[in-house]
């Protein structure tokens, strides 16, 4: 009986998230509208740039803005939105329902949600940031922690091992 029950949740789960072609094209209109192809963008160059940072203190600003050129222009190349924008929709048609898609377009077009979608980048550097900082106070902490647990470890194993 559970694994008829399974089987229909999971039947009926299937059915209410299919991608048919409405959804997709609902779903790649919410992925446009959402500004996740700036958010792809940022996200990757903000990384690179800690990268660089490295190469500023050996190499000089020179070095490091080279480093960034040749990074911005890879990304380009390699990270095509309109070979990313597919995989995309296809995951927001499986998630959601048409309904929902509705929805979620309806907020990106209005003005809350398109100042979310050109804020969104800023801010989750924002608190990237804030937490890599609270997170970096407290790393002795944790380095306490995970020493402790590898010396109670290895003393377990030596006397296992007697």
């Amino acid at each position: 009986m559970r694994k008829l029950l399974l089987a229909s949740y999971i039947a009926i789960a299937t059915l209410s998230s299919a991608q048919t072609p409405s959804a997709l094209t609902l779903a790649e209109k919410v992925v446009d509208a959402s500004g996740l192809k700036a958010n792809l963008e940022n996200s990757f160059v903000q990384s690179m740039e800690a990268a660089t940072q490295q190469l500023k203190a050996t190499g000089g600003e020179e070095l490091a803005n080279a480093a960034m050129d040749a990074i911005r222009k890879f990304f380009t190349a390699n990270a095509k939105w309109e070979e990313i924008r597919p995989t995309y929709a296809k995951a927001y048609a499986a998630e959601f329902t048409e309904a929902e898609l509705t929805e979620l377009l309806a907020f990106y077009e209005s003005p809350t949600g398109k100042k979310l979608a050109a804020k969104s980048t800023g801010l989750s550097a924002d608190a990237a940031k804030a937490m890599k900082d609270k997170l970096n106070s407290k790393m002795p902490e944790l380095q306490a922690e995970v020493m402790k647990i590898v010396r109670e470890h290895m003393e377990s194993k030596q006397k296992a091992g007697k």
